[in-house]
């Protein structure tokens, strides 16, 4: 019967593809991330509580009259274990505040002598550039913004846009705002085209990317959150060009970043 060939080849078609897009691999991620992943995180933590909760358990069962000592302890305990956490809390604060001065120093010592360095310039591009970015990746298509990315970025972010289709993953974006853009790192130097800046971006962001087959994330998370990034930018002809985002995990650090006033 030749009528029923052509929905024949329909449903091996079908099949074909669903076959392929279920043994599709993960693709990469276009954005790094520094720290630990907080899904990963809060697994870890998870079982080591469930451990301590046993452990505590047994104590109890095994030796009651562990019970009063292990409450004096633990009423000496807790008063110390909050005032190092406020202490180091305190500390990373102004190691941040210290790091934050440097920086905007050094970025008004290479203004003056060139206005490409202009602070109110810079946080200018970064906000301008920050939502058309992350619109543009969610939309697959990295064209409205490409002359405001330089090569590498340009193209590293076309490739993996291109692996996320192939691979059935899906960009989503929700929310995004911008709250915060500090200079963090800089190198000024006497040949113009090694410039180079680095800035924290603090934001709320919902970006991620689900391999749909798997339903695994390929990046981000699937709710809303605080984020940092830090963005490389580097000098171009007319202004400064994105050429690297990297993403901060939680609980990580802003890692140094060199300051260099070399060129004026």
């Amino acid at each position: 019967n030749f009528s029923s060939t052509p929905i024949s080849l329909a449903k091996i078609g079908l099949t074909i593809d669903f076959f392929a897009m279920m043994s599709a691999k993960l693709p990469p991620p276009l954005h790094r991330l520094l720290g630990s992943e907080p899904i990963r995180f809060e697994h870890r933590y998870l079982w080591l509580m469930l451990g301590g909760i046993a452990l505590l358990i047994t104590v109890v069962v095994l030796q009651p009259s562990l019970v009063t000592d292990l409450i004096v302890v633990l009423r000496f305990v807790e008063p110390l274990a909050a005032l190092g956490l406020v202490g180091s809390l305190a500390y990373s604060a102004w190691r941040w505040r210290i790091r934050q001065k440097r920086a905007a120093t050094a970025l008004q010592r290479a203004a003056a002598g060139d206005d490409f360095w202009d602070a109110g310039r810079l946080e200018a591009i970064v906000r301008a550039l920050f939502e058309p970015y992350w619109r543009a990746l969610a939309a697959g298509n990295i064209a409205p913004v490409a002359r405001q990315l330089s090569p590498y970025w340009a193209a590293k972010a076309e490739a993996t846009l291109g692996a996320w289709l192939a691979s059935y993953s899906r960009p989503v974006l929700l929310d995004l705002s911008l709250q915060r853009v500090s200079v963090v790192g800089l190198e000024d130097w006497k040949a113009d085209y090694r410039d180079q800046v680095t800035v924290c971006l603090e934001s709320t962001n919902s970006f991620h990317v689900t391999h749909l087959p798997s339903g695994k994330l390929v990046e981000g998370s699937g709710m809303v959150r605080q984020q940092k990034e830090l963005w490389q930018l580097v000098r171009g002809e007319q202004a400064w060009l994105l050429n690297r985002v990297v993403i901060l995990g939680e609980g990580a650090s802003v890692p140094a970043t060199p300051i260099v006033n070399e060129g004026h």
